[in-house]
C-alpha cells in the first residue's frame, strides 16, 4: 500500500505513485521551508502561511497528491500542527544541499565525492577537497541510482566504485562531523583514468592513502 494520499479527482498511477516515494519526503520525515519560497500560494495547495513557530524543521503528517493550478498532478505536504497544504517542492532536507560535478571513488578505507568539474578544458585538479561520503543511502538517492531499499544492494554500489569510480552530478547532504550523504545522483559515467588520478591525488593530499589496497 502506498504512503501518498491521493486526493479526489487526481488519477494516481502506480508508477506515478513510486516516482513520489522516490523523490519526495513521507509521513514523520522532516523537512525546512526553502530559502525564498513563496509559502502559501498556488493552485489547490493554497493554503495558510507557516507562522514564526512553524519556520524551523517541519514533521511532515502526511503526503498528497493534488491537483496544481493548471490541472496537472502536484506534491504537497501537510504538516504536524500546522493547517492546509504546502507545495512539496518549496520544502527539502534540514540539512545543506549542495551541488557538485565531480568523481565518486572509494579509497583509503572509505567512499570520496571529488569536486571536479571537467566542462572546462585542461582540468589537472580537482576543485575543491574531497568530502567523506557515509556509505548509507537516502530514500532519493536509492531511487535515482535505481536500488531497491535492500542492504545488499547498498553495499555492492558502494563496492563497485573501488573498481569502477563514478564520475557525475551529484546532490550531497551535508552532516555536522563534515561527512556527508549521497542525495541525488543526475547523471553518472565511468571516470576516466585521468580522472581517477586526479581524484587520487586529491585523497593522497588530504593525508590519506589514495591508492586501491592490493587483491589477493
Amino acid at each position: 500500500m502506498s504512503a501518498i494520499k491521493v486526493a479526489e479527482g487526481v488519477e494516481g498511477t502506480p508508477e506515478m505513485l513510486r516516482v513520489v516515494e522516490g523523490r519526495y519526503f513521507l509521513p514523520g520525515e522532516r523537512v525546512r521551508a526553502l530559502a525564498g519560497a513563496r509559502r502559501g500560494d498556488g493552485g489547490t495547495v493554497k493554503a495558510a502561511r507557516l507562522g514564526p513557530s512553524q519556520e524551523g524543521d517541519l514533521v511532515i503528517a502526511a503526503t498528497w497528491l493534488v491537483r496544481g493550478s493548471g490541472g496537472e498532478p502536484q506534491v504537497a505536504y501537510a504538516f504536524e500542527g500546522c493547517p492546509g497544504l504546502h507545495a512539496a517542492n518549496e520544502f527539502g532536507d534540514p540539512r545543506s544541499n549542495e551541488h557538485c560535478f565531480g568523481l565518486l571513488i572509494q579509497r583509503a578505507g572509505g567512499t570520496w565525492l571529488i569536486p571536479l568539474d571537467d566542462r572546462a578544458e585542461n582540468v589537472v585538479e580537482a576543485s575543491g577537497p574531497p568530502v567523506r561520503i557515509v556509505e548509507r543511502l537516502v530514500r532519493s538517492a536509492r531511487y535515482s541510482l535505481g536500488l531497491g531499499p535492500e542492504a545488499r544492494e547498498t553495499h555492492v554500489f558502494f563496492a563497485g566504485l573501488e573498481p569502477a569510480p563514478q564520475h557525475g552530478e551529484f546532490h550531497v547532504l551535508a552532516n555536522a562531523d563534515g561527512t556527508a550523504n549521497l542525495a541525488y545522483a543526475t547523471w553518472w559515467t565511468d571516470a576516466s583514468p585521468d580522472q581517477v588520478d586526479i581524484a587520487q591525488d586529491a585523497i593522497a593530499s588530504a593525508g590519506f592513502a589514495s591508492k586501491p589496497a592490493p587483491r589477493n
